[in-house]
């Protein structure tokens, strides 16, 4: 485990410029707020960065989450972004690698 939020809604792909929705193969995500994420992780990738802000399917999130700051590369950089502002920022997540507690 690299850390803990609160998961807001899964996020549906945008359609590409063609029309079409997100091909079947790209992972699901869900959109997360208030991340802490343990001591040590700072260096890890943060995956979503080119697995799925990169993808077609939910590219048009960068702006609306990250405001024009560009998508961090590593959990350390999410970390100093969220701690940027005083409400929560929302990132995305691969809904594969994320597992609900209540």
């Amino acid at each position: 485990m690299v850390g803990t939020a609160l998961v807001s809604r899964v996020v549906p792909p945008k359609s590409d410029e063609l029309g079409d929705t997100a091909s079947a193969g790209c992972s699901v995500a869900v959109e997360v707020y208030g991340g802490v994420f343990e001591q040590g992780v700072g260096q890890e990738d943060y995956e979503a960065s080119d697995l799925l802000y990169q993808s077609g399917a939910y590219s048009e999130y960068v702006d609306e989450h990250f405001a024009g700051m560009g998508t961090p590369t590593t959990l350390g950089r999410l970390q100093d972004l969220l701690q940027l502002y005083e409400l929560p920022v929302c990132f995305l997540w691969s809904a594969l690698c994320t597992r609900l507690e209540q």
